[in-house]
Parts: C-alpha cells; structure tokens; sequence
C-alpha cells in the first residue's frame, strides 16, 4: 500500500512542475485597430508572443510563457 502511495505521490509533483512550467502571463494592451502589427507590438514590450484573439480578432494580447 506504501508503495502505491510513492507511486501517487510522484505523480502529483510531476503534474505540478508540468503546470507551473507551461504557465504564462498574458496582458491584452488595447484594440487591433491601435496595435495593427500586434505581435511585434508584444515583441517590443518584452512579451513571447502576441495576437489578435477570437471571436472577432478585436483585442491585441500579449503573452509571455515561463
């Protein structure tokens, strides 16, 4: 039974440092309509990525992964 609990255990910090590792900070700076090039826009504020997000491509956000 100890041995299946090591074995839960393990899975559980795995899980965890797999979810920390993948996660980001994303900030939206304004309209597409203001940021027309929004990924570079992301780019120069030291931002990973950005893009102009669904349903209508209205917001620009910018997204920085860890």
């Amino acid at each position: 039974m100890s041995f299946l609990k090591c074995i839960f255990a393990a899975m559980c910090v795995v899980l965890l440092l797999s979810q920390g590792l993948v996660s980001g900070v994303t900030r939206c700076l304004g309209t597409c309509e203001i940021y027309r090039d929004c990924s570079d826009e992301c780019k120069i504020l030291g931002f990973t990525t950005g893009s102009c997000i669904p349903p209508d491509n209205h917001f620009c956000c910018c997204t920085r992964f860890f």
